[in-house]
């Protein structure tokens, strides 16, 4: 489940929630994964644009538990 929201012709924010399970093959192992997504996007010409993301990913698993941040900044030039 996702949104993005322009703020203005050159800003857009986004977030997103997602829910997952993972079972593994000929294995006892199984996965529940819930992971939060927010962001934010900068784009002032057609050229270019700045991307930052914000990820939250909460792992509960019967062999394994564990929770993991990450931030991302991309840029990509358009020529």
């Amino acid at each position: 489940l996702g949104g993005r929201y322009a703020v203005s012709n050159t800003v857009s924010l986004n977030a997103a929630l997602i829910f997952g399970e993972s079972e593994y093959e000929e294995s006892i192992r199984a996965e529940d994964i819930q992971m939060v997504r927010l962001g934010a996007s900068y784009s002032p010409n057609d050229y270019f644009r700045l991307d930052a993301i914000y990820y939250l990913r909460d792992v509960d698993g019967n062999v394994a538990n564990y929770t993991n941040d990450e931030f991302r900044v991309t840029a990509s030039l358009r020529y």
